[in-house]
């Protein structure tokens, strides 16, 4: 999974972008950070499983993750609505 999505080339982004109707770069470097984050979460997660052989560190990879990805859509957010902010002033 990390591999395609990490990919410009790979068929799930060719295929994935077709079907949106989008830019297939464009598709690219909309998912890049989301499979760079949980890429790092998981690496880092596989680490610390081998040191201390526990399932917790599954909770909170998990955890994690959904608050990766939550602070990221708000980020997202912030600078949509700071990007329109700037354009309707510009009007």
């Amino acid at each position: 999974m990390f591999g395609d999505h990490c990919s410009p080339i790979s068929e799930t982004t060719i295929l994935s972008s077709t079907g949106a109707g989008c830019d297939q770069y464009e598709h690219f470097r909309t998912q890049l950070p989301y499979a760079l984050l949980n890429g790092g979460i998981a690496l880092i997660s596989f680490v610390v499983a081998g040191i201390f052989e526990t399932p917790l560190v599954l909770v909170a990879a998990l955890v994690l993750q959904v608050c990766a990805v939550y602070m990221l859509s708000q980020w997202h957010q912030y600078k949509l609505a700071a990007k329109e902010k700037g354009q309707l002033s510009q009007a």
